[in-house]
């Protein structure tokens, strides 16, 4: 079934479900684990310093403050928005749907992004490209913020059947 916390502040979470949403808006914490078979996994307005979000037929919406953070979905789309700059790593990864990331205009990072049936769209301003193959079957882009020593996060995402959005915020998508 599903499963809707809000306005929590807790240590370590874990969640699970079959089939059923998970939704998980304001909450606080060092660690959340969140899995779903069938269900949309959505995560807003909440910070944690570890997250680990995983689906299969799931969607995942993930937007809040987040350090060392992977999400892993297999026939879905994957949305990921840091509100604000944070050190860390961020490992995304889907097989059958797009990821689409929103990071703040002041972050510092050093990342790849690379896709196979799909392409692979930059939009980040002020980025030094290090490397980038266009090849049938073989999309990758590596790159890091231009005129920085220190990177806050380590960005790498991986796609099969779909492409990879990068950008600055737009207004929409979970805004706190």
């Amino acid at each position: 079934g599903a499963i809707q916390l809000q306005d929590l502040d807790v240590d370590r979470l874990v969640l699970h479900s079959y089939n059923g949403n998970i939704t998980v808006n304001k909450v606080v914490g060092q660690r959340l684990d969140a899995s779903s078979a069938n269900g949309k996994l959505e995560v807003s307005e909440s910070r944690f310093q570890e997250t680990n979000l995983s689906g299969v037929n799931s969607p995942i919406e993930a937007s809040g403050v987040f350090g060392d953070t992977t999400c892993r979905t297999v026939n879905a789309l994957l949305q990921f928005q840091l509100i604000e700059p944070v050190e860390g790593q961020l490992f995304l990864k889907s097989t059958n749907g797009s990821i689409r990331v929103s990071l703040p205009e002041n972050v510092s990072l050093q990342g790849e992004l690379v896709g196979a049936f799909g392409k692979v769209f930059n939009e980040l301003k002020e980025i030094e490209v290090l490397g980038e193959v266009r090849e049938w079957l073989n999309h990758s882009y590596s790159f890091r913020t231009s005129e920085t020593e220190k990177y806050h996060l380590q960005l790498t995402a991986s796609c099969t059947n779909g492409s990879i959005y990068l950008q600055h915020h737009q207004k929409g998508i979970g805004e706190i």
